[in-house]
């Protein structure tokens, strides 16, 4: 998922495949790439690395399997923490899947 800024992403910049303008915040969940020459770990630091230098501000990877997310900003550390803590999207608005699922009355061990 890629979360646009409405002022910069105007209908000029688009077309049916791709945009000129790089998202503010991409959030990338369980992804895994049949690669045969690169880790699934080496694909998820060298697209960071590409968002980040396309312009992207932040990349939020979720892996559910695990309960881990990685927050990934240009000019910081990468942070990898359990998924049990608020994670802000943009400013002001965040996300915790574990509160979520409670909320919801959803077990892990259910899906």
């Amino acid at each position: 998922m890629a979360i646009f800024d409405k002022a910069i992403q105007t209908p000029s910049h688009l077309n049916r495949r791709y945009t000129n303008v790089p998202p503010k915040m991409v959030l990338e969940v369980d992804v895994r790439v049949e690669n045969e020459s690169m880790s699934n770990d080496d694909i998820i630091h060298f697209r960071t690395d590409k968002l980040l230098e396309m312009g992207v501000e932040k990349i939020i990877w979720i892996f559910t399997l695990y309960g881990k997310i990685i927050v990934a900003e240009k000019g910081k550390d990468w942070l990898t923490f359990d998924w049990g803590r608020d994670v802000e999207i943009l400013d002001g608005i965040s996300f915790n899947i574990p509160r979520y699922l409670d909320e919801e009355g959803i077990t892990l061990d259910e899906i």
